[in-house]
């Protein structure tokens, strides 16, 4: 399924070397950094890594560039994980019910049975009963199952170049 507002990555990507990769890296780990100082960490003009950085924006591999942010000390010490069957006559009307609700962090619509689609939802919530709130407006739809989140021990895992590993790259980097 598209999503029209973000922008997509060209059939055909974009081929990276290894410092646009250590540039992913870096602008993965803290997205504020400024291309005088991406320049200075790859020994690079200004000019040349706002063209490079420029380029990858272009190409749809970076999209945006985002704050963290810790649901917990905002007060909603509650994830769930909510997961749905509907068919796909019915999506567009749940999306109008939950598009603009405020615990929902993310949601993915994957593969199902048949004509079905799987919503898969993430939510934040101040009290753990309000998970009973939103499975009740889900029902409607189908037999949603909520799942509430203990831990989660690869939060915001970076993408990394495939075949590489640790910090942004391969080991012959």
């Amino acid at each position: 399924m598209s999503n029209p507002g973000k922008p997509r990555a060209k059939d055909s990507p974009l081929t990276l070397d290894a410092i646009d990769w250590k540039v992913l890296h870096d602008l993965q780990m803290d997205g504020s950094l400024t291309h005088a100082e991406l320049a200075r960490r790859y020994a690079r003009s200004p000019n040349v890594m706002t063209q490079r950085i420029a380029r990858m924006e272009k190409a749809g591999i970076i999209t945006g560039y985002h704050a963290r942010v810790n649901p917990r000390a905002l007060g909603m010490p509650f994830t769930a994980i909510i997961r749905i069957s509907v068919t796909r006559d019915r999506l567009k009307a749940i999306t109008k019910t939950l598009k603009n609700r405020a615990e929902i962090s993310e949601w993915y619509v994957g593969e199902g049975e048949g004509e079905a689609v799987t919503l898969i939802i993430k939510v934040h919530l101040t009290f753990i009963e309000r998970v009973e709130d939103i499975v009740d407006l889900l029902a409607g739809y189908g037999t949603p199952y909520a799942t509430v989140v203990l831990s989660s021990p690869v939060d915001g895992r970076e993408i990394e170049r495939p075949g590489g590993r640790g910090a942004g790259g391969s080991a012959d980097i």
